[in-house]
């Protein structure tokens, strides 16, 4: 999760601010824009993703290729 998550966010400018064991928290040096992940496990080898935040588009739309 985290090899296709965290590129397209810190080319973005929105470099890792925060993190800890459920959550992580990018954050754009000069918007003062925040995008928070929290993880959440279901059991059964599953996990939920809660993205909260305004993404760039280069992070919404995935790369080609």
């Amino acid at each position: 999760m985290l090899a296709f998550l965290v590129p397209p966010l810190e080319r973005n400018r929105y470099p890792l601010h925060q993190e800890g064991p459920d959550v992580l928290v990018f954050a754009h040096p000069f918007r003062g824009a925040r995008i928070m992940v929290r993880f959440r496990d279901l059991g059964d080898r599953r996990t939920l993703v809660l993205v909260h935040g305004v993404a760039p588009l280069g992070v919404r739309r995935p790369s080609p290729g």
